[in-house]
């Protein structure tokens, strides 16, 4: 599952969009508590701004939403080798976890 940052966060005229984020997150926990069972894992990857066609107008200045002049901004390839590691983990493996590649901490 993808998530966001922003749904640990308390930023400032995000409510909808971090709360969306804090309840996908609680959606991570729960269904790696429920399909642990069946050896399903499911963990949540945050990848921070990642330089895409959406993103390629958003300001890069302190204060935007995404921050980018403080952040790390990936391109899509910098986060294949988190996706790929979490895609081959064996059956015991993490679950129910949270897998940044942001920089900041809220």
């Amino acid at each position: 599952m993808l998530g966001s940052g922003l749904g640990h966060s308390s930023l400032h005229g995000s409510a909808a969009y971090s709360c969306s984020k804090a309840a996908a997150w609680m959606l991570v926990r729960i269904l790696a508590d429920e399909l642990r069972g069946d050896g399903i894992a499911v963990n949540e990857l945050i990848p921070g701004p990642v330089r895409t066609a959406m993103t390629a107008d958003a300001p890069n200045q302190p204060g935007s939403v995404l921050n980018l002049a403080e952040e790390w901004v990936k391109a899509p390839e910098d986060v294949g080798p988190l996706v790929l590691f979490l895609a081959t983990q064996p059956a015991r493996g993490p679950t129910g976890q949270s897998f940044s590649l942001m920089r900041r901490t809220f």
